[in-house]
């Protein structure tokens, strides 16, 4: 399943994903969503070092601390939305409804799958069904739990 969203559509999802993401600002959802909407999933890097070198340390084993429980949940939540297509407004719950609940599933792994390869292992089934029952953003739900069970549990990051 594709990201269908218009880019009309593009302040309501982050109007949406900052109500569940506040420590998020108002331009990373952005670049989030309009990077969803060409095809790129992968997440905007909360500072953009100069050089090679600098990049290359900061992404080392030792140096990186992964990303962020929100920085997770937001870009499977904008996900999901992108993929109802017209549902950016009414949020993520609706957008599930829309697509269904095995379309959204595919879309979820889809979005972890192109963030973080491999690792994307960590993250089974059940628990994408459980996280899309969830009340709230079922993208945090899954971020939540993977960090839960990282190499370094509950620091409000998912290492890999």
């Amino acid at each position: 399943m594709e990201n269908r969203l218009a880019a009309e559509d593009v302040d309501a999802v982050v109007e949406v994903l900052k109500s569940e993401y506040p420590d998020l600002s108002e331009d990373y959802l952005r670049e989030i969503v309009n990077n969803q909407r060409h095809g790129n999933y992968s997440l905007p890097s909360e500072s953009q070092p100069s050089s090679t070198r600098a990049r290359s340390a900061m992404f080392s084993k030792n140096n990186w601390k992964g990303i962020t429980v929100s920085q997770m949940g937001a870009a499977i939540d904008a996900a999901i939305i992108g993929a109802s297509g017209g549902a950016a407004s009414l949020g993520v719950k609706f957008a599930i409804k829309k697509i269904g609940k095995k379309a959204a599933k595919k879309v979820i792994v889809k979005a972890i799958q192109a963030i973080v390869g491999g690792a994307a292992g960590k993250v089974t089934s059940t628990v994408v069904g459980k996280a899309l029952d969830y009340a709230g953003s079922p993208g945090y739900y899954i971020a939540k739990y993977w960090d839960a069970h990282d190499k370094y549990p509950k620091n409000g990051r998912i290492n890999f």
